[in-house]
């Protein structure tokens, strides 16, 4: 039977969960919603690609790119308002729940974080070590940097339900995947504050790539922006020079560990009606 390989991009599934979700859950007055969408979020995709294994990546706190470039990520927390930032701490609290607790009492084993490295890091260093021993890898994400992985996985954006994969790239965007590294070396991510080259996205990185622009200002300036593309490189690449090696271990899963988790936070309704959903997750 096919098997897939899950692989979870921690934080992306969590701010899902914090943006999608306004129950007002709440566990001995602490907010409790991120685990419970979390958690459902788990049974859903055990449901949908079964039968898998789960592996769980997390951002670390600490940032080796920004040793790279200080301006990496530089203003995401000061835009914020200091309501947004109460919110967030909050929010952060449930994060840090799922990983350190939630996750190890449910059993499952493989829960990765590295200190200075991104989740990203941790997803490609797993997905190129495991390429081949899998029927299939699913990279459970909505982030476009881990398209140069395509040849690899697939990616399956939990909150569209849409998944993407290497035909469906090249039919796209016409290159292949490991050429994605240079489209972003170029148009640089606004999400992540890498400067690009001026007045240059996504399509114009392309059609640069594939020789269909050779000649005019916005040739110049990519070609006058050598050193910045360069730069860039360390930055986009993944996995990041100097990601460790992931151990995968076996998952020790049962329905009572299950059980005891939901009646702990109240999510009785989880081991209710998802109770089948329960059976894939352990099998």
């Amino acid at each position: 039977m096919r098997r897939y390989l899950i692989i979870i991009d921690s934080n992306y599934l969590c701010y899902i969960q914090k943006y999608a979700l306004s129950r007002g859950l709440t566990y001995l007055g602490n907010n409790t919603e991120i685990i419970f969408g979390f958690i459902k979020s788990l049974l859903s995709l055990a449901n949908k690609f079964y039968p898998c294994d789960f592996i769980f990546c997390w951002d670390s706190k600490s940032s080796k790119r920004k040793e790279i470039n200080p301006d990496y990520k530089r203003h995401r927390h000061d835009s914020k308002t200091e309501e947004q930032k109460l919110l967030d701490a909050i929010a952060y609290n449930q994060f840090n729940e799922i990983r350190t607790f939630v996750l190890p009492e449910l059993g499952f084993k493989n829960i990765f974080i590295q200190e200075g490295y991104e989740g990203d890091d941790l997803i490609a260093r797993i997905v190129l070590d495991h390429e081949g021993l899998y029927n299939s890898i699913v990279v459970v994400s909505s982030d476009n940097d881990l398209y140069q992985l395509l040849d690899y996985c697939s990616l399956y954006d939990i909150f569209k339900k849409s998944i993407i994969n290497k035909n469906m790239f090249l039919k796209e965007y016409s290159i292949e995947p490991t050429e994605w590294i240079r489209v972003k070396q170029i148009a640089g991510c606004n999400g992540d504050e890498v400067k690009g080259v001026n007045g240059v996205g996504i399509k114009k990185a392309i059609k640069y790539i594939k020789g269909e622009l050779n000649q005019g200002k916005v040739f110049d300036s990519i070609e006058d922006s050598k050193k910045l593309i360069r730069m860039n490189r360390r930055l986009v690449k993944l996995p990041l020079s100097g990601t460790m090696k992931c151990e995968l271990k076996k998952d020790d899963i049962t329905e009572e560990k299950f059980k005891r988790i939901c009646i702990k936070y109240n999510f009785k309704s989880l081991f209710g009606k998802e109770k089948e959903w329960v059976k894939k997750l352990i099998q």
